[in-house]
């Protein structure tokens, strides 16, 4: 018998903005469908690809540090109802390890991360598209404590990329995704609202998949 196309549905948003959460909570509310998340952070390129330099002061934040031909490539895999591996990356070296993990195929599958919808092809494979808004404040308090606690930064430094880097290309690369989203879903820390636009969004999927 064969398996049926997956419904992809592609999640951006600023850093730190609850793209994750939505993400899990969306898989989550899809169940019993089998729902596979892909996090576009994984395809960052490998140190050999940025080439020598300085770590600390490389603009991580635009989205040509991301292998993007690989991700369309593993989406369309996916779509087709095959299996993929994706890559790993480790942040606090700032490589690409020789680790994969391997994504089985799913009735759903859920792409997110900061620069997916810049893609016209993700754009045009995906089924359903969707934006994760939230304050800039809230945004710079996450990523700061994210970065310190899960990436071995120091607090200083985190909040300075923040307000030198992290928020210019915000503006100029993630806000405008907004407008090419066809859901777009405040977020400002209220987990109960956050969970529910996810279950409204999974309706939305299940009526798709039944039609």
């Amino acid at each position: 018998m064969t398996r049926r196309a997956a419904f992809v549905v592609a999640i951006a948003g600023g850093s730190a903005s609850g793209k994750t959460c939505f993400a899990r909570d969306l898989a989550e509310a899809l169940a019993p469908l089998d729902a596979a998340i892909v996090e576009e952070d994984a395809y960052y390129h490998p140190a050999t690809v940025r080439g020598p330099g300085d770590v600390t002061t490389y603009n991580f934040d635009r989205p040509e540090t991301k292998d993007f031909a690989l991700l369309t490539a593993h989406l369309l895999a996916g779509r087709a109802g095959e299996a993929f591996h994706r890559p790993t990356y480790d942040f606090p070296t700032h490589d690409r390890t020789d680790a994969v993990t391997a994504i089985p195929p799913a009735d759903v599958l859920i792409v997110e991360g900061l620069h997916n919808l810049t893609v016209a092809e993700i754009r045009t494979l995906a089924d359903l598209t969707v934006f994760v808004e939230a304050s800039t404040a809230l945004r710079r308090d996450r990523r700061v404590a994210r970065d310190v606690a899960e990436r071995g930064r120091l607090k200083r430094d985190t909040e300075r990329q923040f307000d030198a880097v992290v928020e210019p290309m915000h503006q100029l690369h993630v806000e405008p995704q907004k407008h090419v989203a066809t859901r777009v879903v405040a977020n400002e820390g209220d987990r109960d609202a956050l969970r529910a636009a996810a279950r409204a969004a999974a309706a939305e999927i299940r009526r798709a998949l039944r039609g």
